[in-house]
């Protein structure tokens, strides 16, 4: 997903409309539709990740169950879908 930044970046800040559509949207599909398996509905109307493995040592090791960056990233990630007109 870091590598993707440099995708969205691209676009961004390139305004290349032939990247995007050749590259980043269907690179960045790819990834929403990976992370929808992954992700589930919690009682307090987020989503979380929700794997086992996914426990994060956020705080000073204190166990958080959604590991902060990888968040930070499908949102990202899923702005720039949401948003396609943009480019």
């Amino acid at each position: 997903m870091y590598a993707a930044g440099l995708f969205i970046n691209e676009v961004e800040y390139m305004r290349n409309e032939t990247f995007a559509r050749d590259f980043t949207l269907p690179l960045v599909a790819g990834f929403t539709e990976f992370w929808n398996c992954f992700l589930v509905n919690g009682s307090d109307g987020f989503l979380h990740d929700a794997r086992a493995s996914a426990r994060d040592s956020c705080f000073e090791g204190g166990v958080c169950e959604d590991p902060v960056t990888t968040l930070a990233l499908i949102k990202r990630m899923a702005s720039v879908q949401v948003r396609p007109d943009r480019y």
